[in-house]
């Protein structure tokens, strides 16, 4: 077999490589001729076998196997079913035979090879040749296809909203039902993200917007511009696709900024079945100014936060995204951060309104968007095919440009052709309110149901502008089938840039809310459900249901004298009666202009109660979703359930908390606050403690979510390096705790018996029958990599699991074990170690040799000292030395074990605290940066904002190094700056503090300016005194715009003196230049106390101060001593916007003052 080492061999140098560096197979870029010579080879081995099964006889042909079946993958893979057989089935015509477990071994085997191993997910060996093949050119190359379509859809969205590798990813990823089961990966979707980014590079760097003839004018000024692509293209079969974006991004695209979110309604067919569903995409752009922001929400652009949560109300609450105002931009921007959403089915027929929360509470009523409107059940929806998607266009009669229009009606509805149409059933379209049969029309149809006729007509000269949204008061609570305005509300027509217009009264007709019902000419004096038909040419076209209440209408909340019961008044609405569950033994009375419900609850009061309003029985109702009014307070789940007091939650399940309060006295409430410590802690320790108030609404009620608190809440768990800490928290109302909840890592334990292991006794009888069985356990070796993890069988009795797992078929030689919870167990179980006897460990060791890493060797240490001491020093030497050999141990740890907290395993402990050490962990991850990056801020505390320009330059110089030890030398020195380049951007997308740093870093090493740098040199020119007096002084002052006016009615802030001893540190750490610069600032440098009270000075000072320390000296003894980080984290959840200003411009002045130091010596 040295053929086919050599091969390999032979391969790796064509590279400039002397051996595999973990890339995908697909960016190894292997040529038609190397394919051809792969399946030669494996053609005469398999003619050689003479029917004999197939055995491996080398790592080599293991990995030249993969290699090849990777690449059939991506050259031949069609389409249709994805089995094994096809791949050996195009290397002989003879019968074969290959053993399944040895099949698994020969992959297996030739994945570590190339540095990989197979995922966990699903036929996880099938599921490796796809990921490494990467995309199926066959697929790419059909212009009609799917991932065709979807890669131009994409590129249209990424010039429109101004998308990035981020939204990118989370688009391609909400249309995983589209793609066949075996591109549905994490990398396909990043691949696929790619290519549109690599285009629209393409775009910007020759100019191509506007030209006429793109193509031509890459080929001229860039002949290899192919290349540039993450696929092959060798073979010329993609040609077409990428000759297709090229043209695509030189057109002339209109940016979609006016509204924060836009909605589109498409038929789509599923690749696993052969129908078509109903399909709502939901987008954002990257920016929108202030002034549009607040247009859309109907606010004073003044009253648009510095930061917020956007969210998607409809049947329930969904977040989109956050935004955040950028400081120091030309214009008022707003940045939004989050990925596109999609539903199916029923899921998209539902209104879609946005709503703003800011500090636990809602800015503004949620507000229509563009298309966001419910789909009319009792209209006809038309679609057209636009940009190779089936559109919604129109409900109701519409007339359209297409030759052909696609008609969704249920099956009580008529279509006649006139003069000549055309009708073609296409199929029926099911999981709807009501099924629809899909028809293609062409021509001119009436559509008939009952004495209603609706007309579609094809092939129109001008196409009904069909995009519309009213505008007005509407209710703040969610209602259905139809929304509720105070007042009369206007509808507004958008045009192709998504600006409104309003339409005019004589094209709005307002009728009764029934079949044939009358005109309503009074509409102003109209209370209750009516329809406004938009008119065309006098006609009736579309259909648009509400109810209309007065505008000074409201509902009133009453507690009861119990928790259980509760009383509802709605005022000015025009009513006869108000229903509920019989349930709460509903009692409705009804005086002049106010109808009221009373209700009683039996026992526990629900969170959240759906009252019917009634107008006339001629009328159709209205449900709205109302919280019951119980005095004081509770937590409850977004499904409305109540928890009961002292409950004990995870941190995963506590997510989906939050806090419901109601005050029986709104002109003069109580004040509400969360309280959250650390259990063992000192009450007197404020560091590990922390309050945040629930913020009251005008009726006296609050509603609080864990997710909006979720980095305080991981604050506080960051602090402690015990698996079994846990979080106290109290509902506190003036000085009375009224509710309380703990939270912890995990749902059970597991403890010792004999030769196995066993759920505790008293969590045991809290368990279901349907969750025991569910729990499923893992053992792996915890310092050896040669073994893989082994499933453990729960142990049955009469047919039941009995909560109990035998170790006894543990195989021998591997301790210590870590027993674990699969990623799909049914609780959360603690880890827990297993060793046979005490000396399993040093066996092990003995064992493996020469082979057990420094890490492994570590790790094995039974005493905490000991371990500590020695994992210090083995993580100083893997973040100093990239590939060293402890690092291999990591790799098999994560890929097993990342679904468990990272505190798990105490070199992540250890990682954590060294800011160098994070910085090498996560460029190891390359593929996993983003996650790695959110999860070490969330579950260890990092402050990704600290990172100095010194570790990020050692952290460039490390890993530049070690990639060019890999890729062969010094010439790939471009390929490695590329691939350097790229990992540090996605490192600076974690903050836009550490973005900047990125920037600067870059610049340093490669003079690369981006846009971002260039803007923090020009504000390096101004003086410090100017930036000084911009954060401090005046009515516009940041201090005055971003936090002291947000924070007006807060009472308690995070306050520890940590300004004192950040000063005291600058004075003690930083060299003599520093000092003086600080000295030479004096009284401007912070905001004294004669500005604001003395308990804000934290929360003011201390963000530039630290920005300052960082930057100009080594911090990290400093930031891990005495409690430091965690009144960091503090001071940061209070107000992240503030923090990170103050922090960036610590940060510039540090800049500004090793920049005076080295112009003095340059002077000298």
């Amino acid at each position: 077999m040295q053929a086919v080492k050599d091969w390999f061999y032979a391969f790796l140098r064509a590279r400039s490589m002397d051996k595999a560096n973990g890339q995908m197979l697909f960016r190894y870029r292997a040529t038609q001729a190397e394919y051809q010579e792969l399946k030669e080879i494996f053609s005469a081995r398999f003619a050689g076998l003479g029917g004999k099964s197939w055995r491996h006889e080398s790592s080599a042909e293991s990995a030249l196997f993969v290699l090849y079946a990777s690449e059939w993958w991506r050259r031949e893979y069609a389409g249709g079913a994805w089995r094994w057989t096809s791949i050996f089935e195009s290397l002989t015509k003879a019968s074969y035979r290959v053993d399944p477990v040895e099949r698994s071994v020969i992959v297996e085997l030739g994945l570590r090879a190339w540095g990989h191993r197979p995922s966990e997910d699903g036929k996880k060996y099938l599921g490796a040749i796809v990921a490494h093949g990467g995309l199926p050119l066959k697929l790419l190359a059909r212009g009609d296809g799917v991932i065709s379509r979807l890669l131009l859809s994409a590129t249209r969205k990424a010039q429109m909203y101004g998308w990035d590798e981020h939204p990118l990813a989370g688009f391609f990823e909400s249309h995983r039902d589209d793609l066949v089961q075996h591109i549905r990966a994490a990398e396909i979707y990043r691949l696929l993200s790619e290519i549109v980014l690599t285009v629209l590079s393409l775009r910007a760097e020759y100019k191509l917007t506007g030209v006429g003839n793109p193509v031509a004018v890459l080929e001229q000024m860039e002949p290899k511009w192919r290349d540039r692509f993450p696929i092959a293209v060798d073979d010329q079969s993609v040609d077409p696709l990428l000759m297709g974006l090229v043209r695509e991004v030189s057109r002339q695209v209109k940016t979609l900024t006016a509204y924060p979110v836009s909605v589109l309604r498409t038929l789509v067919k599923l690749a696993e079945a052969d129908s078509y569903a109903l399909s709502m995409a939901v987008s954002m752009p990257a920016t929108i100014s202030v002034d549009a922001l607040a247009s859309a929400l109907q606010i004073a652009p003044s009253k648009v936060p510095q930061s917020f949560v956007l969210e998607m109300v409809g049947d329930t609450r969904m977040q989109l995204g956050q935004g955040r105002q950028l400081l120091g931009a030309q214009s008022s921007t707003v940045l939004f951060s989050g990925r596109p959403k999609r539903f199916l089915g029923k899921d998209a027929c539902q209104e879609m309104l946005v709503a703003l929360r800011s500090l636990g509470a809602d800015v503004v009523s949620p507000t229509s968007v563009p298309g966001g409107e419910a789909l009319d059940d009792s209209q006809p929806w038309i679609f057209e095919l636009l940009e190779e998607m089936l559109t919604l266009v129109g409900v109701g009669t519409c007339k359209i440009v297409s030759e052909a229009a696609y008609v969704l009606v249920p099956d009580q509805f008529k279509i006649v052709p006139v003069d000549g149409a055309s009708v073609e059933l296409i199929g029926l379209v099911e999981e709807l309110p009501e099924p629809r049969w899909m028809h293609k029309v062409e021509g001119r149809i009436l559509i008939v149901v009952d004495d209603d006729i609706y007309t579609v007509r094809t092939s129109a000269s001008k196409r009904a502008e069909e995009h519309f949204v009213w505008k007005g008061s509407r209710l703040w609570y969610h209602s259905s089938p139809f929304p509720v305005y105070q007042g009369v509300p206007r509808l507004y027509r958008l045009d192709e840039e998504g600006q409104p217009h309003p339409v005019v009264d004589k094209d709005i007709e307002w009728a009764q809310a029934f079949r044939k019902g009358e005109c309503v000419f009074n509409v102003k004096a109209h209370r209750g459900p009516v329809d406004a038909w938009w008119l065309v040419e006098g006609k009736r076209q579309r259909r648009f249901r509400m109810a209309l209440v007065a505008p000074d209408a409201y509902i009133l909340f009453k507690s009861g004298d119990t928790e259980c019961k509760g009383l509802v008044e709605f005022h000015g609405w025009g009513l006869n009666a108000l229903h509920a569950s019989s349930a709460l033994l509903p009692v409705s009375a009804r005086a002049e202009a106010v109808v009221k419900l009373s209700m009683t609850a039996h026992e526990q009061p629900p969170a959240n109660v759906t009252v019917t309003a009634e107008w006339s029985p001629a009328l159709p109702v209205l449900n709205i979703d109302l919280p019951f009014p119980a005095t004081g307070g509770r937590f409850a789940r977004s499904d409305g359930r109540v928890l009961p007091n002292a409950t004990t939650l995870t941190l995963r399940r506590a997510h989906d908390v939050h806090v419901q309060v109601f005050d029986r006295n709104p002109g003069a409430p109580k004040r509400y606050r969360i309280e959250l410590q650390l259990s063992g802690e000192s009450h007197g320790n404020r560091v590990r403690r922390a309050e945040i108030a629930v913020p009251l609404d005008v009726n006296g009620m609050g509603d609080l979510r864990f997710f909006e608190i979720e980095s305080t809440l991981n604050g506080l768990f960051c602090q402690s390096d015990h698996l079994d800490a846990c979080l106290d928290v109290n509902l506190v109302a003036g000085s009375v705790t009224i509710r309380t909840l703990r939270i912890n890592r995990y749902d059970v334990e597991l403890e010792r018996e004999q030769q196995s292991l066993t759920l505790l006794g008293s969590q045991l009888a809290n368990v279901s029958v349907d969750q025991l069985q569910g729990i499923e356990l893992h053992a792996i070796p915890l310092i050896d990599i040669t073994l893989e993890p082994q499933v453990l069988e729960q142990l049955q009795s009469v047919g039941q699991p009995v909560g109990r797992w035998s170790m006894v078929d543990l195989p021998t030689g591997y301790s210590p074990w870590l027993i674990y919870p699969s990623h799909t167990s049914s609780l959360q179980v603690r880890p827990t170690l297993w060793s046979t006897t005490a000396f399993d460990r040093l066996g092990t060791l003995q064992a493996l040799g020469d082979g057990a890493c420094p890490l492994a060797r570590a790790m094995s240490l039974s005493t905490p000292e000991d371990r500590k001491r020695d994992l210090i020093k083995v993580v100083a030497s893997m973040t100093a030395d990239l590939d060293h050999a402890s690092w291999k141990l990591v790799f098999h740890h994560y890929k097993h074990l990342k679904h468990l907290p990272l505190s798990t395993l105490d070199y992540w402990r250890v990682i954590g605290r060294n800011q160098d050490a994070c910085l090498a962990a996560v460029l190891k991850f390359p593929p996993d940066i983003h996650e790695l990056t959110s999860r070490m801020r969330d579950e260890l505390g990092v402050m990704w904002e600290f990172t100095s320009q010194a570790s990020l330059l050692n952290a460039h110089n490390g890993l530049s190094a070690s990639l060019l030890t890999q890729l062969g030398g010094d010439e790939s020195q471009g390929v490695v700056e590329k691939i350097v380049e790229g990992l540090f951007d996605k490192l600076g997308s974690v903050s836009e503090v550490l973005a900047l740093q990125v920037d600067y870093a870059i610049f340093e090493k490669t003079g690369r300016r981006t846009t971002r740098f260039e803007q923090m040199i020009a504000r390096f020119a101004y003086a410090p005194n100017a930036l000084l007096q911009q954060l401090w002084l005046g009515e516009d002052s940041h201090l005055q715009r971003v936090l002291l006016r947000s924070h007006a009615d807060e009472t308690v802030w995070p306050y520890f003196k940590l300004w004192e001893e950040l000063l005291n540190a600058i004075t003690e750490q930083c060299e003599q230049i520093y000092i003086e610069f600080i000295r030479s600032l004096g009284r401007q440098l912070l905001c004294g106390s004669s500005s604001i009270k003395n308990t804000k000075l934290d929360v003011a000072n201390a963000p530039l101060l630290t920005g300052f320390l960082v930057q100009a000296c080594d911090a990290s003894t400093w930031l891990q001593t005495s409690d430091h980080m965690a009144a960091l984290r503090q001071i940061k959840a209070f107000d992240p916007i503030w923090f990170e200003t103050g922090l960036q411009l610590g940060a510039l002045l540090a800049m500004k003052a090793r920049q005076k130091n080295t112009c003095v010596h340059r002077s000298r």
